[in-house]
C-alpha cells in the first residue's frame, strides 16, 4: 500500500481546489504549511490562523483537524476534500450596558475557553461564573400530536400552556434564556458570524469579593441587580425602593442641587418598580434619601446598591417556573423552584416567600427528563422532590455547575492545609437529623479533593443516627451516566456509612461502587436465566402461533443487539482501562461499565423468552450453557477492572472467554454474521500489526540504552509499553468483535483501537527522536514505523473494503468513479488537459465494470440475463471506444471548441451506458443497504430500550409521590434569532458631546461672529441672534440628531427610509461636504505655516523681509502685515485668471494637515472619540489664557466697547437679521449630515433633546465669549496706533492680519502667537474631520459604494484625493478659488438641503412619528414647540433666508478681494465681483450639491406619490399612502405591509 495520501484542499479564500499528496504521518500543521508552500492563493496572511477542516453536510458536524495530530489520524482516504480555511472568526459581544464588542476567536475553540478569552480582556478574573446567552429569541407556537382522544384536552392543554407563558414573563424567570453550552464550539451550536450574543453572569458565587478596585465586573452587576429591581425579579418593599433609587440617582446625577432636582427631573421608571411609580409625592421621598447620600462617589455608590441587593432574599437566585403536585390532591400547580450556590428553595409564585429550602449539601443525586426534574435528597429526607417542567436539563446543569465551583474553590482550600498534618480531610460534625453539617478538619485521607470530575457528590453524611454529634465521612458517590434520556448524577450508595477515617470521596470510589453493582446486577440475570420467562396464556391457534414466532424473532435479534452492544462496551472498559503510569478516566470506563451491565440485563430478558418458546433439547442446553459462560467472562472482565488500572492478563483472558461465548451463542441461533475464513484473515491483519509495532519497541529498546538521561529513558519504556499495549489491544478487541463487525458500533470501535495504536506509533517515534542524536538507531526506528504505519493501512483498507463491513462491489465503486470523473470533465469545459485527464480516469473506470458485468455474466444460470448482460458490457465498451477517439482528437487540437464539445457528447453517452448497466445491480445493493440500515435502526431502539430499563431504578418519581404520568407530547418550540445590525458606537457619552461641539464650534465662531456682532449693532445683535437660535438653530440641531439616533444609519440612509425619493437630501449633502473638507483644509494649513512662523524669537508678520524693490518696499511700509499675507504667505496673483505663482511652504503644511486629519478618522468614531478630548477641549484652554491676557492688555476696553455697545436702531435693518440668522445656520454645522452621522453611533436609548440643547449653548456662548478675546486685543492694537478697530473685517483679515499685527506688540509675542494659532488649528481640525466622517460613514456603510473596502482605506483614498485637489489653494489663485466656494457652494445648497430635512420630516415622515421615535428613544416627547419649528417655522425661515440670498446673487456678482501689490499708485488690495467663468464654476457647484434631489425625486416617483403630490398633497393624503414600522425603522407602502402580514399568517 502507497504510504503517500491524495487529497483534495480546497483554498476557500479563492475557491481554488487542487490536489496534493501528503505522507500518511504528515501532521496537520506540516500539511498547512506545505498547502501555503505550493498554493500561492493560501500563502497570505498569519499561518497559525489557519488550519485545515473537514465539511460536512451539516455545518455543526464539519471538524477542525487538530494541528499536532497526523492525517493517518482521522483515517482519510485518497481523494477526500478539506477545506483550507481562516480559523480566527469574528465574534460580536453585548454587555448589559448594551455596548458591543467584537473580539476574534478561535472557530475551533469551545464556549469555555472562548469566554475565558473574553473575560480576560476585558478585566474579569472569574470567567467560570459568567456565560453567553443568544437573545431575541421568539418562541413560536409548539406542534402538538396526540391520540384522539387526546386532543379532547387539547384546548385545556393551550390554555395552560399561555398561562405559564404569561406568568413565566410576568414573574421574569430564567426559563426561557438560551445559555450556549460551554463543551461545544459556537459552530457546533450554530452560531452564526453575525450573532450577537449577551455576556451575563449566570452563577453567583464570589461576587461578594467584588468591589471598587474591579470596576469592570461591579458595572455589569451594578446593571444586571438595577434590572431585576425595575422589572420586580426582586420583591422590594417600599422604603426598600426609595433608598435603591436615591442611591441609583446619586450615580446618575451626583449630589442634590436644589435648583435643578426637582418634580418631574426625574424619570420615575427609570428607577423603581412598576407598583410604586404612582405614589404620591414619591419624588419628594426620593429626593430626601438623595440628600443622605452627599459626596458618594459613582463606584462606591454603585457598590453600596450591589451590597444592599445582597440583603435581598431573592438576591442571587434563579429562577424557574415549575409545576408541583398538590398536597393531598392529583393536581398540579405553579411554583417557583430557585437555585442559589447554597440551596434549592421552593418559593411563592406570588410574593417570592421561601417555603422550603434543601441545602446543596443535602442533595444526594438528581435526575432530569425532557418533562420532569426529580431531586434525591438520601437520609435527610423520606421523599423525593419531583416537579413537571421542561427545564430540566437547564436546572440539572446550573446545580452541576455551582457543584463545580463549590469543589474547585474547596480544593483550593484544602491546599492550603498545614503539611504536617498530612491527613486531614473534611467531614461533618451532626447538629440535627434534618440539617446539614458543620465542617472541620479531621485526620483521614488526602491532602485536597480531588478535581478530575465534578461528578463528587457534596454530601456529608452523618455517622451512626444513634448518636448525635458524631463525626462522619460521605457515602461514595456514582458517575454522571446519561442513559435513556435521563440524566442521573451523584447516585451514591445507600448502604451504611463508612467510618470515620476513610478517604475523601472520590471518582475512584463511585467507581469501584458501579463495579460492585453491576458485578452484582449480572450475578442476578445469571440466575434469572435458567428460569422460563411469563407467557400469557396461549391456544394452539394461528393467531397464538403467530405471535410466538413474532416474539421468538423479536428476541433473537434482541439477543443479536445486546451482544453486539456488550462487546463495544467490553473492548472499551479493555481499552480504557489504563497502566500504572496512567490516571484512569473513571467516567468513560463507568460509561462503558453501565453498558455492559444494562445489555446484559436485557440479554437475560430476551434469552428468557427465547429459551421458554424454543423446545427442550440440546441446542436450548447449550445456549443456556453459552450464555452462562458470556456472564461469567463479563463479572471476570468488571473484577479485573475493579481498581481503574489495567490487569492485561486477566482481562485477555476474560476477553478471550467473551468471544468464544458471542460464537457459540450466534451459532446455537444460527446467525454467526461473518464466516471463520474472513474473521481469520482479519486477525491476521492485526497480528502483522501487532507484528510491526513489536519490531519497533525492540528498535526502541536500543534508544533507551543509548539514553544517558534517565527521565528520557523512563520516556522511552513507558511509550514502548504504551504501543505494545495499544497493539495486544487491537488484536483482542478484533477476537471479540469479529463476528459482529457488520454493526455500526462494532465498526466505531474498532476504528477507535487502531487510532489508539496510531497515536500511541506516533508517540513513541516521537519520544525516541527526542532522546538520541544517534542516527543509526532513528533510522532504524524510522523504518519500523513506516511498517507498522503501513501494516495499519493495510488493516483499515481490509476492514473499508472487506465483505464483514464494505456493501459497496466493485461495480458500484467503478460507477461511482465514472459519475464523479464526467462532473469534473464538464466542469474543466475549456481546460482541454483537464478534460483528457478526466478522460482517462473514466476509461479505467469503464474497464473494471465491463470487466465486473462479464463476471457476473458467467455466473448466470438464466440466458436471458446473461445475454442482457453482455449487451450492456458491449454497450459500454463500444461508447468507451468513441469517447477514447474524442479525447486523442481533443489532446491533439487543444484549442479546438468542437474537439471539446465532442467529447462532452461521447462522455455523456457513456455515463448513460454505464447507468443502463448498472441500473439492476444498484436496485439490488439498495435492497441490501435498507435492509441493513433497518437492522441498524433496530439495534439502536435495543439500546435506547437497555439504557431507559438502567435508569428505571433512579427515576422512580412517579412511584415516590404517586404523580400521573407526564405528558412527553408537548408541542416543539422553535425560535428565530432576530439579527441586529451592528455599526461602530462611541466609547462613551462624552465623546459623542465633545465630537459635537468639535464640529459645530469652528473657525467661524472665532473671526466671523465677533465681526458681526460689532458690525450690527454690538450686545443689540444678540437679540436677533439668540432668537434665530430659538426658532431656526436649536430645532435643526435637535431634527438632525434624532434622525440619525433614531434611524441609526448616515445621512443617505436616514432619509432614504423615510421615503426613496428623499435618497437626494443624503447625497446632497456627501456633494457639500467633501466640497467643505477640500477647502476648509487650506485654512487649517495657513494656521499651520503661521504657527511654524511663530516659532521664532522676533516674529515676521510686520517686517519688510527679502530683496524687495524700491516700490515693493513702499507698498510695504503701508500695511506691513497685510503685505506680509498677501505676498509671503499666500504669494497671491493680481487675478483669478493668473496661476503664475505657487506656495511651497502651503504644499507641506496641506499634506501636514491632512495626515493629522486622517489619523484623527482612520478609525472612524473608534479613532475620531478619542481625538475630541483633545482637540475638542484643548481651543478652550487657549482661548481662557488669551482671555485673561487681553484684557489686561492696555486698551482693551477699546475693543470690548465697540464689540459689547448695544445699537438697538440696528435692528431696523432687515441685513441684520439676516446675518443672524445666517450664522446661526453655518456655526451649528446644520446641512453637512456630518450631525447625522455623529447621532448615529450613540445608543437608541440616549437623550437627544438634552444634547441638542447641550451643543447649540456651547456653540453660541463659545462665540460671544470668543468676542472678548478678539476684541480686547484688537482694542489694544488699535491702543499701539496700528489700525482703527472699526475698520477690522471678518474672515482671515481678521486672524491672520490683525490679530498678528496686534500679538507682534505684545511682550512674548511668539507664545501668545503659538497659542492663538493652536486654537485655531484645533477649531479646524474638529470641524473637518467631523465633516469628513459625515461624508465617507453614507458611502461606506449606506451604500456600500466600495463593497467590502474597510473604511480605514478609503478614509485613505478621500484623503489623498481630497489632498490632491487642494494643491489648486495653494497657487497664487487659492485665496480667490477659497472665496467662489464659500459664496456658492457653502450658501444655498446648504440653506436647500436643510429645507427639504424639515419637509421631510414635518410633512412626509410626520411629526407625530417623529414625536413617538423620540419618546421611544428618550422616555418623553419633545416639546410641541420643535414639531412646529419642524413643520412651520423653520421652513418658513429657510425660505426667507434662501431668497434673500438668491435675489442677492442675482443682482449683484459675489465679489472678492484681489491682491494689486500697489501698482499704479493704488492700495495693496481691491473689492471686485468674480468674473463669469467664476460664476459658471460657482453656479455649477451649486447644481452638483442640489441635483441629486430632484434627481431621486424623479427616479423613485413610482414607489410613492408623484412629485407634485409628494410635497404639495396634504398630510392627509400623505398618511393615507404610507406607515413606518418603527422597529424596522423603513418606509413600506401600505399595499407591501398587508401582503407580508397575509403572508405571515398563512404561513
Amino acid at each position: 500500500m502507497s504510504s503517500f495520501l491524495s487529497l483534495r484542499i480546497h483554498i476557500v479564500k479563492n475557491g481554488n481546489i487542487k490536489t496534493i499528496q501528503f505522507k500518511y504521518n504528515t501532521l496537520v500543521s506540516e500539511a498547512c504549511q506545505i498547502i501555503r508552500e505550493r498554493e500561492t492563493g493560501a500563502n497570505q496572511g498569519d499561518g497559525s490562523e489557519y488550519g485545515l477542516f473537514r465539511p460536512d453536510e451539516d455545518i455543526k458536524k464539519g471538524t477542525w483537524l487538530d494541528p499536532r495530530r497526523a492525517l493517518e489520524y482521522y483515517l482519510l482516504r485518497a481523494g477526500d476534500q478539506l477545506e483550507y480555511r481562516k480559523k480566527i472568526r469574528p465574534l460580536r459581544v453585548k454587555m448589559l450596558d448594551e455596548s458591543i464588542k467584537t473580539v476574534l476567536v478561535d472557530d475551533s475553540h469551545n464556549v469555555k475557553d472562548i469566554i475565558k478569552s473574553i473575560c480576560e480582556r476585558i478585566g474579569i478574573n472569574n470567567p467560570d461564573e459568567f456565560s453567553l446567552v443568544v437573545e431575541n429569541l421568539q418562541a413560536e407556537e409548539r406542534n402538538k400530536t396526540g391520540t384522539l382522544k387526546k386532543d379532547k384536552t387539547s384546548g385545556l392543554q393551550e390554555r395552560d400552556r399561555k398561562k405559564m407563558e404569561t406568568l413565566r414573563r410576568k414573574l421574569h424567570t430564567d426559563d426561557d434564556i438560551l445559555w450556549l453550552n460551554h463543551d461545544k464550539s459556537l459552530r457546533e451550536q450554530g452560531v452564526p458570524e453575525d450573532q450577537i450574543l449577551l455576556l451575563r453572569k449566570k452563577l453567583f458565587f464570589s461576587d461578594i469579593n467584588v468591589d471598587t478596585h474591579d470596576p469592570v465586573q461591579l458595572n455589569l452587576m451594578y446593571i444586571q441587580d438595577h434590572t431585576c429591581v425595575i422589572n420586580g425579579t426582586h420583591k422590594i418593599t417600599l422604603d426598600e425602593a426609595i433608598h435603591l433609587a436615591a442611591i441609583r440617582v446619586q450615580i446618575q446625577y451626583g449630589n442634590h442641587d436644589e435648583t435643578k432636582h426637582k418634580k418631574g427631573f426625574l424619570e420615575i421608571k427609570e428607577l423603581l418598580p412598576v407598583e410604586y411609580r404612582k405614589v404620591r409625592d414619591i419624588d419628594r421621598k426620593i429626593y430626601a434619601e438623595h440628600r443622605k447620600l452627599m459626596g458618594l462617589t459613582e463606584l462606591n455608590g454603585k457598590l453600596r446598591y450591589i451590597q444592599y441587593c445582597r440583603q435581598l432574599k431573592t438576591y442571587g437566585v434563579t429562577f424557574f417556573l415549575v409545576k408541583e403536585k398538590m398536597k393531598g390532591k392529583n393536581k398540579l400547580v405553579p411554583r417557583l423552584l430557585g437555585i442559589t450556590k447554597e440551596c434549592v428553595m421552593r418559593v411563592d409564585e406570588k410574593t417570592k416567600e421561601v417555603i422550603q429550602e434543601w441545602p446543596l449539601t443535602t442533595v444526594r443525586r438528581w435526575a432530569a427528563s425532557p418533562n420532569s426534574f426529580t431531586l434525591d435528597f438520601g437520609d435527610y429526607s423520606e421523599n423525593y422532590y419531583s416537579v413537571q417542567t421542561q427545564e430540566g436539563e437547564k436546572i440539572s446543569q446550573l446545580i452541576s455547575q455551582y457543584i463545580d465551583l463549590i469543589m474547585k474553590n474547596k480544593a483550593g482550600g484544602d491546599r492550603r492545609v498545614s503539611e504536617t498534618d498530612e491527613e486531614a480531610t473534611v467531614v461533618e460534625d451532626r447538629i440535627g437529623p434534618g440539617k446539614a453539617m458543620t465542617l472541620q478538619n479531621l485526620g483521614g485521607g488526602k491532602e485536597s479533593i480531588d478535581t478530575d470530575s465534578i461528578a463528587v457528590s457534596g454530601i456529608l453524611r452523618p455517622g451512626d443516627p444513634g448518636k448525635k454529634g458524631q463525626v462522619a465521612a460521605t457515602d461514595a458517590p456514582d458517575h454522571l451516566i446519561m442513559s435513556g434520556g435521563i440524566h442521573i448524577a451523584h447516585s451514591g450508595s445507600m448502604g451504611q456509612a463508612p467510618d470515620m477515617t476513610s478517604a475523601v470521596p472520590n471518582p475512584q470510589q463511585a467507581y469501584i461502587t458501579n463495579i460492585m453493582t453491576s458485578i452484582d446486577d449480572i450475578e442476578r440475570a445469571k440466575r434469572e436465566m435458567q428460569h422460563p420467562a411469563d407467557l400469557p396464556p396461549l391456544g394452539d391457534n394461528n393467531a397464538s402461533r403467530q405471535w410466538k414466532e413474532m416474539m421468538y424473532d423479536t428476541s433473537k435479534h434482541n439477543i443479536q443487539s445486546n451482544l453486539v452492544a456488550s462487546s463495544t462496551a467490553a473492548c472499551g472498559i479493555y481499552i480504557n482501562t489504563p497502566n500504572a503510569n496512567t490516571d484512569p478516566n473513571y467516567l468513560a470506563i463507568g460509561t462503558n461499565v453501565s453498558q455492559l451491565t444494562n445489555n446484559m440485563m436485557e440479554f437475560s430478558k430476551n434469552l428468557r423468552m427465547l429459551t421458554t418458546l424454543q423446545p427442550d433439547g440440546p441446542d436450548k442446553d447449550n445456549l443456556l450453557n453459552a450464555a452462562n459462560t458470556l456472564a461469567t467472562a463479563c463479572q471476570d472482565l468488571l473484577n479485573a477492572a475493579k481498581d481503574g488500572r489495567a490487569n492485561r492478563s486477566l482481562q485477555q483472558n476474560a476477553i478471550n472467554a467473551m468471544a468464544d461465548a458471542h460464537k457459540a451463542v450466534l451459532g446455537c441461533l444460527g446467525d454467526v454474521e461473518a464466516d471463520s475464513e474472513l474473521q481469520m484473515k482479519l486477525l491476521d491483519q492485526a497480528r502483522l500489526v501487532a507484528q510491526a509495532v513489536g519490531k519497533l519497541v525492540g528498535d526502541c529498546k536500543e534508544v533507551a540504552r543509548s539514553c544517558t538521561d534517565p527521565e528520557l529513558q523512563q520516556q522511552v519504556i513507558n511509550a514502548s509499553k504504551d504501543a505494545a499495549a495499544s497493539s495486544s489491544q487491537l488484536v483482542t478487541c478484533i477476537k471479540l468483535l469479529g463476528p459482529t463487525l457488520k454493526s455500526p458500533l462494532c465498526q466505531q470501535q474498532l476504528m477507535d483501537a487502531a487510532k489508539g495504536v496510531a497515536v500511541a506509533v506516533e508517540g513513541l517515534v516521537n519520544t525516541a527522536q527526542n532522546s538520541t542524536d544517534d542516527q543509526v538507531i532513528l533510522n532504524n526506528v524510522s523504518g519500523s514505523a513506516e511498517e507498522a504505519q503501513k501494516a495499519l493501512d493495510d488493516l483499515i483498507a481490509f476492514i473499508k473494503q472487506s465483505p464483514l463491513t464494505s456493501q459497496v462491489d466493485g461495480r458500484e465503486l467503478s460507477a461511482e468513479q465514472i459519475l464523479d470523473a464526467s462532473d469534473r470533465m464538464f466542469n474543466a469545459m475549456g481546460n482541454t488537459a483537464e478534460m483528457v485527464h478526466q478522460a482517462k480516469i473514466i476509461a479505467r473506470a469503464t474497464s473494471s465494470l465491463v470487466q465486473g458485468i462479464k463476471l457476473e455474466a458467467e455466473t448466470q444460470n438464466d440466458s436471458e440475463s446473461q445475454t442482457k448482460l453482455l449487451a450492456a458490457a458491449k454497450q459500454l465498451a463500444d461508447a468507451t471506444a468513441r469517447m477514447v477517439e474524442a479525447a486523442r482528437a481533443a489532446a491533439q487540437n487543444p484549442n479546438d471548441e468542437n474537439c471539446q464539445l465532442a467529447l462532452q457528447q461521447t462522455t455523456e453517452e457513456l455515463r448513460q451506458a454505464a447507468n443502463n448497466a448498472t441500473t439492476e445491480n444498484m436496485k439490488g445493493k439498495m435492497m441490501s443497504k435498507l435492509q441493513e440500515n433497518a437492522k441498524n435502526a433496530t439495534t439502536a431502539a435495543t439500546q435506547l430500550l437497555a439504557a431507559s430499563n438502567g435508569a428505571e431504578k433512579s427515576n422512580d418519581m412517579g412511584n415516590k409521590q404517586g404523580h400521573e404520568p407526564l405528558n412527553d407530547k408537548e408541542k416543539e418550540e422553535e425560535t428565530q434569532v432576530k439579527v441586529k445590525d451592528e455599526r461602530g458606537a462611541w466609547g462613551n457619552k462624552v465623546e459623542y458631546l465633545l465630537a459635537c461641539i468639535g464640529l459645530a464650534v469652528g473657525l467661524g465662531n472665532v473671526w466671523r461672529f465677533p465681526y458681526l456682532c460689532h458690525k450690527h449693532g454690538g450686545g443689540a445683535f444678540l437679540i436677533p441672534y439668540f432668537i434665530c437660535l430659538v426658532f431656526e438653530g436649536l430645532p435643526l440641531m435637535y431634527l438632525e440628531m434624532a434622525v440619525g439616533q433614531f434611524f441609526r444609519s448616515g445621512s443617505i440612509n436616514c432619509w432614504a427610509k423615510i421615503h426613496p425619493m428623499l435618497k437626494g437630501i443624503g447625497i446632497g449633502s456627501v456633494a457639500v461636504s467633501i466640497m467643505l473638507c477640500l477647502y476648509y483644509v487650506i485654512v487649517i494649513a495657513r494656521c499651520f505655516l503661521y504657527l511654524f512662523l511663530s516659532f521664532t524669537k522676533d516674529l515676521p508678520f510686520t517686517e519688510c523681509a527679502g530683496n524687495l524693490t524700491l516700490a515693493a518696499a513702499e507698498c510695504c511700509e503701508k500695511d506691513k502685515a497685510n503685505y506680509f499675507w498677501w505676498n509671503n504667505v499666500l504669494k497671491a496673483s493680481t487675478g483669478i485668471g493668473d496661476w503664475d505663482s505657487f506656495s511651497w511652504e502651503l504644499v507641506g503644511c496641506l499634506v501636514l494637515a491632512w495626515v493629522i486629519c486622517y489619523i484623527c478618522v482612520f478609525k472612524g468614531v473608534e479613532s475620531s472619540g478619542k481625538a475630541v478630548y483633545f482637540t475638542a477641549t484643548f481651543p478652550y484652554v487657549c482661548l481662557l489664557i488669551l482671555f485673561f491676557r487681553g484684557v489686561t492688555l492696555p486698551g482693551a476696553w477699546i475693543g470690548v466697547k465697540e464689540y459689547i455697545t448695544p445699537k438697538f436702531d440696528k435692528l431696523l435693518l432687515g441685513s441684520v437679521w439676516l446675518d443672524a440668522a445666517t450664522q446661526i445656520f453655518f456655526s451649528l454645522s446644520l446641512g453637512f449630515g456630518a450631525l447625522i452621522a455623529f447621532a448615529s453611533y450613540v445608543p437608541y436609548k440616549n437623550n437627544v433633546g438634552r444634547d441638542a440643547m447641550i451643543v447649540a449653548l456651547v456653540n453660541c456662548g463659545t462665540s460671544v465669549f470668543a468676542g472678548f478675546v478678539i476684541y480686547s486685543i484688537l482694542g489694544f492694537r488699535e491702543h499701539k496706533g496700528a489700525g482703527k478697530v472699526a475698520d477690522v473685517t471678518s474672515g482671515s483679515g481678521l486672524a491672520f492680519v490683525a490679530i498678528s499685527e496686534a500679538v507682534t506688540e505684545m511682550k512674548g509675542a511668539p507664545v501668545w502667537a503659538c497659542f492663538f494659532f493652536i486654537m485655531l488649528i484645533l477649531l479646524g481640525l474638529d470641524s473637518e474631520f467631523g465633516t469628513l466622517e459625515g461624508a465617507v460613514t453614507p458611502l461606506v456603510i449606506d451604500m456600500k459604494l466600495f463593497g467590502k473596502v474597510r473604511k480605514e482605506i478609503v478614509s485613505a483614498g478621500f484623503a489623498v484625493g481630497l489632498c490632491l485637489l487642494g494643491l489648486l489653494f495653494c497657487s497664487g489663485v487659492g485665496e480667490y478659488l477659497v472665496g467662489l466656494f464659500d459664496s456658492y457652494a457653502m450658501n444655498m445648497p446648504i440653506l436647500l438641503l436643510a429645507l427639504f430635512e424639515c419637509l421631510a420630516v414635518g410633512w412626509v415622515f410626520g411629526t407625530d412619528n417623529m414625536s413617538k421615535a423620540i419618546k421611544d428613544m428618550q422616555g418623553s416627547k419633545p416639546c410641541v414647540f420643535f414639531t412646529i419649528c419642524w413643520k412651520y417655522i423653520s421652513p418658513g425661515l429657510l425660505i426667507l433666508i434662501f431668497c434673500i440670498t438668491f435675489v442677492q446673487q442675482m443682482m449683484k456678482a459675489p465679489e472678492y478681494t484681489v491682491f494689486l501689490d500697489c501698482f499704479g499708485g493704488k492700495n495693496q488690495t481691491d473689492l471686485i465681483s468674480y468674473p463669469i467663468g467664476a460664476q459658471i464654476i460657482g453656479w455649477v457647484l451649486v447644481i452638483m450639491a442640489v441635483a441629486p434631489v430632484p434627481i431621486f425625486m424623479a427616479l423613485n416617483s413610482n414607489k410613492g406619490k408623484g412629485f407634485a403630490e409628494f410635497f404639495i398633497g396634504s398630510a392627509k393624503s400623505v398618511k393615507k399612502d404610507r406607515e413606518y414600522d418603527m422597529e424596522q425603522l423603513y418606509y413600506r407602502p401600505v399595499e407591501a405591509r398587508t401582503e407580508k402580514n397575509e403572508n405571515d399568517e398563512t404561513v
